[in-house]
């Protein structure tokens, strides 16, 4: 019995010990799938796919392209502001018809819209739409805009967007 009692023990030690793991203050992380792009053209090539976006936008000098490879391009357009708080619009396309925009706030208003025959959905609060989520062919499109804009604005942006 104390033989069976003493493996048992050594058993337990053991997998307690197999549990302890090191603390590397949790620097692993799932890799980046994005890809930076100096070009359209080059994040197209990397997605498998065109997006038709507006080459800028105004009010908003500074733009920064991305692609994840066979699956979605996204586009940052920057307000030229300092500090941390910069306004954004950021207009995604990926393959498929789930919501790709990534904006996970809860919204108080929600509306439809038609836009190039598609129906839009925009979100918002306040009269200031954040974002405009739609999808046409086998493709999702979305449209973010950080600090919120008129509805007429957003969808101008939405119209912009094939």
């Amino acid at each position: 019995m104390k033989k069976i009692l003493v493996v048992l023990l050594g058993i337990v030690m053991i997998f307690s010990l197999a549990a302890c793991q090191k603390d590397d203050g949790g620097k692993d992380q799932i890799a980046n799938p994005w890809q930076d792009f100096e070009t359209l053209d080059k994040a197209e090539e990397t997605a498998g796919f065109k997006l038709d976006a507006p080459a800028e936008l105004t009010g908003y000098p500074n733009k920064h392209i991305q692609a994840i490879k066979e699956e979605m391009i996204q586009i940052f357009y920057e307000a030229e502001a300092e500090g941390e708080n910069v306004d954004t619009v950021l207009i995604r396309k990926g393959k498929g018809s789930e919501d790709i925009s990534g904006d996970y706030n809860e919204y108080k208003e929600t509306e439809e819209a038609e836009v190039n025959g598609n129906k839009v959905t925009v979100k918002g609060n306040e009269g200031k739409v954040s974002l405009a989520i739609w999808t046409e062919g086998d493709y999702s499109y979305s449209v973010s805009v950080s600090g919120g804009a008129e509805k007429e604005t957003v969808l101008s942006i939405v119209e912009a967007v094939k």
